[in-house]
C-alpha cells in the first residue's frame, strides 16, 4: 500500500497523467535498463579532467620527461583519446608518454586506486540532474531491474549512488573491469525473455548498446553544440522529455500492434 501511494506521488511529481503513465508502464513490461551515470545521472563528467593533471603533477612527478611542467591538456588528451579503455591501461599510455618511464599494468591499476581516492569527494558530491532520483525510483518501485552501465570504476560509482540515497534502486554496477559490449551480452544471456531500453550521452553506450532488441535514447543534458548521435537516434535534453519520448515510442508501439490486429483479423 505505501508503495502504491509513493509510486502516486512519484507520477505526479514527474507530470504523468493516468493514460501516459499506463503508457509508461506498458513500456518497462519486457525491458530491463542498462542506464549509464556520468553526464546521465549525475554531473560527473568532467572530474576527471579538472584533476587529473593536479594529481599526476603531485602523485607522479611534477616535470615531464624532457623537464617541463606536466600539463593538464597534454594528460587530458590522452585520457581522452582512450575512448573507455580501463584506466589502469591510460596510466601505462601517460607514464610512457609523458615521463617516459615503462610501469606493468598492476602498478597502474595501483595508480587508479590512487586517483579514486584523490577525486572521490568531489566525484560523489557532484549534483544529480533533475528528476533522475525520481525517475529512477519509480521504475525501482515498478519492478523493472535497473544496471548502470559505465566505464569508471564500480567504486567510484557506488560512492555516488550511495551519497544521493539512490543505490537501491540498481540491481548492479557494471563498470571498467569489463567493456561495455561484454556487459550486454552478459545481460541478454541473464534475460532472455527481456530486451534492453538504454540511455546514455555517449556514442561508447550508443555503440555497445546496438542491437536488434534494443532501443536507445541518447541523453544531452548538458545542451551540446553539436550533435553526436546518428540522425536516427532520439536525443533528449531532460527528464521530463525522456518521459514524452517513452511514452511517444509506446504510443507507436502500441498502434502499430492494433493495425497488425486489425490486418490479421481481415485474413
Amino acid at each position: 500500500m505505501k508503495n502504491i501511494s509513493r509510486i502516486k506521488e512519484l507520477q505526479n511529481f514527474l507530470g504523468m497523467t493516468d493514460q501516459d503513465f499506463d503508457l509508461f508502464k506498458n513500456f518497462f513490461k519486457d525491458k530491463v535498463i542498462l542506464a549509464d551515470h556520468d553526464g546521465s545521472i549525475c554531473d560527473t563528467n568532467l572530474v576527471k579532467d579538472e584533476l587529473l593533471g593536479e594529481f599526476c603533477r603531485t602523485q607522479l612527478g611534477k616535470t615531464d620527461k624532457d623537464g617541463k611542467i606536466v600539463k593538464d591538456e597534454t594528460v587530458n588528451a590522452i585520457h581522452r583519446s582512450a575512448h573507455g579503455l580501463p584506466m589502469n591501461m591510460i596510466f601505462v599510455d601517460i607514464l610512457k608518454t609523458v615521463y617516459g618511464k615503462e610501469i606493468s599494468l598492476e602498478e597502474g591499476q595501483k595508480i587508479t586506486e590512487n586517483l579514486n581516492d584523490y577525486i572521490r569527494p568531489n566525484y560523489m558530491n557532484r549534483k544529480m540532474y533533475d528528476k533522475a532520483g525520481e525517475y529512477h525510483e519509480l521504475l525501482h518501485l515498478l519492478g523493472v531491474k535497473q544496471y548502470i552501465l559505465t566505464g569508471m570504476e564500480n567504486d567510484m560509482i557506488e560512492a555516488s549512488l550511495k551519497n544521493h540515497n539512490i543505490d537501491k534502486y540498481f540491481d548492479g554496477i557494471l563498470g571498467s573491469q569489463k567493456k561495455k559490449t561484454e556487459w550486454v551480452e552478459d545481460i541478454e544471456k541473464q534475460y532472455p525473455d527481456k530486451n534492453i531500453f538504454a540511455t546514455g550521452d555517449a556514442m561508447s553506450e550508443y555503440k555497445a548498446t546496438k542491437r536488434p532488441t534494443t532501443i536507445f535514447i541518447g541523453l544531452d543534458f548538458e545542451n551540446r553544440k553539436s550533435r553526436i548521435f546518428p540522425e536516427d537516434v532520439s536525443v533528449v535534453t531532460s527528464y521530463n522529455s525522456l518521459l514524452t519520448e517513452i511514452i511517444i515510442l509506446e504510443k507507436i508501439k502500441q498502434k502499430h500492434l492494433n493495425m497488425s490486429n486489425i490486418i490479421q483479423k481481415t485474413r
